[in-house]
């Protein structure tokens, strides 16, 4: 939720129906992501914010946000590298779904960039793909990685509770 004013640091997710195949949820150390980039993308990127905007968030594949959603949640800037507030590391803050531009790049090399950035950040080595089971509980920092929902067949009934820690405490 990169595309709200402030994000949500934690969130729990709960497998109650799943699918037979597939509607695995992919998790990405965006640690990683930042540590293994080249040193160039770093000194391009860090110290830099982000614009992120709902307009390009699906929930579901051909999905689109209302506009009513959009009118909600207006284009907000967070640090295209975030510094975690317990750890003290660093962390690329880009996401696929919401990052619409790298402030004060010009246009097409913000999106050659942030393309790049995208790639990078879910590769395999980085990421790890929870296959559910009815009962599996997963819990995780939004601060320091990201995830996506993998594709099922969408006549399968997939019911998932997801519980979103508003803010924490410091130390948390």
């Amino acid at each position: 939720m990169t595309y709200s004013k402030e994000p949500n640091p934690i969130s729990v997710l709960v497998g109650h129906e799943v699918c037979k195949a597939g509607g695995g949820t992919q998790f990405s150390s965006m640690y990683a992501a930042w540590d293994t980039l080249p040193q160039s993308v770093k000194d391009r990127v860090d110290g830099r914010t982000a614009t992120h905007s709902i307009n390009n968030y699906k929930y579901k594949e051909g999905d689109g946000m209302t506009r009513e959603d959009m009118l909600r949640f207006p284009p907000v800037h967070h640090p295209a590298v975030l510094v975690h507030p317990v750890t003290g590391r660093k962390a690329l803050y880009v996401s696929e779904g919401t990052t619409a531009s790298l402030d004060g790049i010009p246009e097409e090399e913000s999106r050659v960039l942030l393309d790049m950035l995208f790639a990078h950040s879910v590769q395999e080595e980085f990421t790890w793909l929870h296959e559910w089971q009815v009962g599996d509980i997963v819990v995780w920092d939004n601060r320091c990685s990201m995830h996506r929902q993998t594709s099922y067949d969408p006549a399968e009934r997939r019911l998932m509770k997801r519980t979103t820690i508003v803010t924490a405490k410091p130390g948390v």
